[in-house]
């Protein structure tokens, strides 16, 4: 059994060595790189191996690997919530709705603009619904509706009513997002 620092060394050296082989596989690089405890490296081959992973279609290794990157970021606010999202479209493909919705969650915690926000909480109800978590999804919903100031219809006929009156509206003049919080307002009542 080596001591801790002789075990970071081994893979530094074992890290540096591969990194010199053209061209280096950023899954090595990236293991042998955490654990060396070289995390600016790391974090870069990680998400290179990630990225590779995706594009080859293998969405679950590449969950693992943008999973890594999370761990050896620095918690700098928009990485963090970039590599949030990339872990989200990867479960999406992957097919794993319930993930995905937890980590489009994740990710909207991040968002520094309120419109990514928003779109980010609307990606993860659309996964919780996707994926049969109705009941949750829905709350996510009313949640999300009740941050933004609107209020939902209480039965599924209102619902239909001002679905068919948002539309017609749209169609003809283009609502503004703060005229579609006025209209729920009055229709909701």
């Amino acid at each position: 059994d080596l001591p801790d620092d002789a075990r970071r060394d081994l893979h530094y050296r074992v890290a540096t060595a591969f990194e010199d082989l053209e061209p280096g596989d950023p899954a090595l690089l990236a293991v042998h790189f955490q654990r060396a405890g070289m995390r600016d490296r790391a974090l870069r081959y990680s998400i290179a191996a990630a990225e590779a992973s995706v594009r080859a279609l293998a969405f679950d290794r590449g969950v693992q690997f943008y999973r890594l990157a999370l761990e050896v970021a620095e918690p700098e606010r928009s990485q963090t919530g970039r590599l949030h999202v990339s872990i989200a479209e990867a479960l999406v493909h992957a097919g794993r709705a319930a993930e995905a919705a937890s980590s489009y969650e994740a990710a909207a915690q991040y968002a520094e603009l309120e419109a990514d926000r928003v779109q980010l909480q609307l990606a993860a109800v659309g996964q919780l619904l996707r994926g049969g978590h109705i009941d949750r999804g829905i709350e996510l919903l009313k949640s999300l509706a009740r941050s933004l100031g609107i209020r939902l219809p209480r039965t599924k006929t209102k619902a239909l009513a001002l679905l068919l009156f948002w539309r017609v509206q749209i169609a003809f003049r283009r609502l503004k997002p703060s005229e579609l919080r006025e209209v729920s307002a009055a229709e909701a009542a």
